[in-house]
């Protein structure tokens, strides 16, 4: 054999034994490193009627506390269209006619209002400071509504020009009514409250660590509300998109929440968020005729859940 041919056979074998030698590192590291499923989503059960139960569970804990927070709404004002309405009420009703508005360009004014809500023992109590009228101006201070049904029967105290009005024919939160959607809209501003509502779950889906959840809701009395609802793994909902049919009326929410805050005892809820509702309009032959118009669109900061400590006999 010659040197020539012998250093080409040596350098064949050496090359072999590289690609071997590759070959056998990477079959090595395969085995070190198997292929497994992400873990961040363990916590999501596959059982949809288990899901709900954690939900419903998750949801009891909002007892024994105080929740305030603080609501954001911008109003759109249209300083024609108030001054055709005030000159026509004016003319209706009686009265000097409303001056007519230094401009008639559209415009936009900023409210704020703290709202307490306080769930004990089973009541629920709401309380609201810094009132508005339906046009974003304030009302004088100081003035707040109290709606409560602690004392047994629903009724509201609104106080102005330091004079107190109680109203007791306030409809109950049983019967759905403004005061419990005054609630329900302060339980979703927590990323809670959907769970006690909802009746059935279709679909799961994973998207990372979070659960896409496909369900039936019942949030008014004669209502089917398709919902979709995104669940981070703290059972707070992150994003919700409602479409609820009320004997034809149809509306959307659209919930938003974001951050976290924690109570001992009573889990974790949303630090802040944005809320929207919008009348779609009479449902007729699977679509909707009518005006679509915005109904309540604000948002929500500075969540705060304070248990309520148990009183202490003597």
């Amino acid at each position: 054999m010659t040197s020539a041919l012998r250093g080409d056979l040596l350098r064949f074998a050496l090359a072999s034994l590289l690609i071997l030698g590759t070959a056998a590192s990477s079959l090595v590291l395969a085995e070190v490193k198997p292929r497994t499923l992400s873990s961040e989503s363990d916590w999501i059960p596959d059982d949809n009627d288990e899901f709900l139960r954690m939900l419903k569970a998750e949801d009891a804990k909002l007892d024994s506390v105080r929740v305030t927070v603080q609501q954001n709404k911008t109003i759109k004002r249209s300083p024609l269209e108030e001054h055709l309405h005030d000159s026509f009420a004016a003319f209706k009703y009686g009265g000097d006619p409303p001056p007519r508005p230094e401009s008639y360009e559209p415009f936009e004014r900023e409210t704020s209002a703290t709202i307490t809500m306080t769930l004990e023992n089973g009541d629920t109590t709401i309380e609201r400071t810094s009132m508005f009228d339906g046009r974003g101006e304030p009302l004088p201070e100081p003035s707040r509504a109290r709606t409560s049904n602690a004392s047994g029967m629903t009724e509201c105290t609104i106080t102005m020009h330091g004079e107190s009005l109680t109203v007791e024919k306030v409809t109950p939160l049983e019967e759905r009514g403004l005061f419990y959607e005054s609630r329900m809209q302060l339980e979703f501003a927590l990323g809670v409250g959907f769970g006690s509502r909802l009746e059935s779950i279709e679909k799961i889906e994973r998207e990372g660590a979070m659960a896409r959840v496909y369900g039936t809701m019942r949030i008014w009395t004669h209502d089917i509300t398709d919902a979709v609802l995104l669940v981070d793994s703290d059972l707070i909902v992150r994003e919700a998109i409602l479409i609820a049919n009320s004997k034809g009326h149809v509306t959307r929410f659209e919930i938003r929440t974001s951050g976290t805050v924690t109570s001992p005892d009573h889990g974790s809820f949303a630090a802040a968020s944005k809320y929207k509702r919008t009348a779609l309009g009479i449902l007729r032959d699977g679509e909707t005729e009518g005006k679509i118009r915005v109904v309540d669109d604000y948002c929500t900061e500075d969540h705060e859940v304070i248990a309520i400590l148990p009183t202490q006999q003597p």
